[in-house]
């Protein structure tokens, strides 16, 4: 049987340590998966690379730093860049759509509320996530992800249930009471 002699201090170093490694691996994985969603779609566009194709509607055009967002964080990339051919000869910038989703902060609205679930305020939320949403933006996706819950139980079939009794709090009742 093997007895752990470190200190209790020592032990929650060693756990740091360990988060601090699995929170930058998970990390490097999103970045590298992002990542490969572009090339993907690069490839997609304009062919294999190192081999154009003549007359060809796209076209690679070099690469530049980007940022993704996911689960509460903004993350670094890089980013391929695409050029179309237009009508008149020239050429103009393509957007890449994976890129356009996955730099939207709005993906961190799952994150964001999680965190507001657990208790952590609006306020809290810029400098939880590293100033990567504001509470503006924490609060708006808080307001929408509770419109949804409060919208799927309106829309309940309660026509099968059988209540003893209802308690109504807040409501107002019009009308006459028979």
């Amino acid at each position: 049987m093997k007895i752990n002699n470190q200190t209790p201090s020592a032990a929650q170093a060693v756990s740091a340590e360990n988060r601090e490694s699995f929170m930058s691996a998970l990390r490097d994985s999103l970045r590298a998966t992002a990542e490969r969603m572009l090339e993907d779609e690069v490839n997609a566009l304009c062919g294999e690379s190192h081999r154009p194709e003549a007359g060809a509607e796209y076209r690679r055009a070099d690469s530049e730093s980007g940022t993704c967002y996911a689960e509460g964080r903004r993350e670094t990339i890089l980013r391929p860049r695409v050029r179309k051919q237009v009508g008149d000869g020239t050429e103009r910038e393509h957007v890449l759509a994976s890129y356009a989703v996955i730099r939207q902060p709005g993906n961190n609205a799952a994150a964001v509320v999680t965190a507001l679930r657990a208790g952590m305020s609006t306020r809290s939320q810029a400098w939880a996530n590293e100033g990567v949403m504001s509470k503006t933006a924490a609060s708006r996706h808080w307001i929408e992800a509770t419109a949804a819950k409060i919208a799927e139980l309106r829309e309940r079939d309660l026509s099968q249930t059988a209540f003893f009794g209802i308690m109504l709090d807040g409501g107002t009742v019009t009308g006459s009471v028979r």
